[in-house]
Formats: structure tokens, sequence, C-alpha cells
């Protein structure tokens, strides 16, 4: 017999790997970051922390040419 589906919710919630769930669900980041947009503005400063850094390769080495 099937599991019910508040049953079959708490097994996901538990085993799944959160891309796993995003990759089934088709959710992209910008829907994650949209959707909780106040837990990321609660955690910016460890967004900023890790994200915020100089990724503008493209834009040095054009600098450079």
């Amino acid at each position: 017999m099937p599991l019910t589906t508040k049953k079959l919710l708490n097994r996901v919630s538990e085993l799944a790997d959160p891309v796993y769930i995003c990759e089934v669900l088709e959710l992209t980041t910008e829907d994650l970051l949209e959707r909780f947009n106040d837990l990321v503005e609660t955690k910016m400063d460890v967004l900023r922390e890790v994200y915020d850094v100089n990724t503008n390769f493209e834009e040095e080495g054009q600098e450079d040419g």
C-alpha cells in the first residue's frame, strides 16, 4: 500500500538531497532566492562573505586587451 502524502513528504524531507528535490520540482536558484527573500535578507552577511568576491575575470581581461 502506498504511503499517504504526508508520510511520503516526511520521508522525502528526511532522505532526499535538496539539489535532487529542486531538480524534480524544477526550481532554480533564482526561484529560491525570490521565494525566500525574507530569509535571504536575514542571511545577507553570510551570503556576502561567500559570494561577494571579485569574479569579474572577463572585465579584467578586457581591460588588459
